[in-house]
């Protein structure tokens, strides 16, 4: 096999082998070229690519996210009001003297006299996040004016359940007893 090649060689001229020669020397520069030049900037341009398909979608996520923040924000802006509603008529404590001014003023504005105001907390069976108080109200004033008394304690910002109303009627003045619970919330247990 040698020996026909190389025969083969021989009977070309100068020219063809010439060209011959310099046919293989470009294919050999060219699969030189290929390995060791265009494989490693492929893999860079391909690692790249990567890269940035990976980041390409990060940032889709992030800009869904903060699209996502942004709604939050404006409902949170929106509710804000309602939450501070919430949180006057549900407070996250008892405090006795704040209850005390908040009936004081229900009671004067409609002209009544608070005679007498006990306080009892009530004792759940279970541990809840939501305690009440009970409230046992003497007031003293005209039969309107009890009623007007009464009907502004339903209509409290503060959540406040009447649970018994007692009227001993007179001539001009009545008195009333007046039972109610007022509610709020028990941190102290988390």
């Amino acid at each position: 096999m040698k020996s026909k090649l190389f025969a083969t060689i021989k009977l070309l001229n100068k020219t063809e082998r010439r060209a011959y020669e310099i046919l293989t020397i470009s294919l050999f520069a060219i699969s030189f070229l290929g390995i060791f030049a265009l494989r490693p900037s492929v893999k860079v341009v391909a690692a790249y690519q990567k890269k940035l398909n990976a980041a390409k979608t990060a940032e889709r996520s992030l800009t869904e996210k903060i699209n996502s923040l942004k709604i939050a924000e404006a409902n949170l802006k929106k509710y804000n009001s309602e939450v501070e509603k919430v949180k006057i008529a549900l407070p996250d404590k008892f405090n006795q003297s704040d209850i005390l001014k908040q009936l004081s003023f229900i009671a004067a504005k409609n002209k009544t006299t608070m005679l007498k105001t006990e306080f009892e907390l009530e004792e759940n069976k279970e541990p809840a996040d939501i305690k009440s108080v009970k409230i046992s109200i003497t007031a003293r004033g005209d039969y309107k004016n009890i009623y007007e008394f009464i009907k502004n304690l339903e209509t409290e910002q503060r959540y406040i359940k009447i649970n018994s109303v007692i009227i001993q009627a007179e001539e001009s003045l009545s008195n009333a007893k007046i039972e109610v619970l007022i509610f709020y919330l028990n941190y102290a247990k988390r």
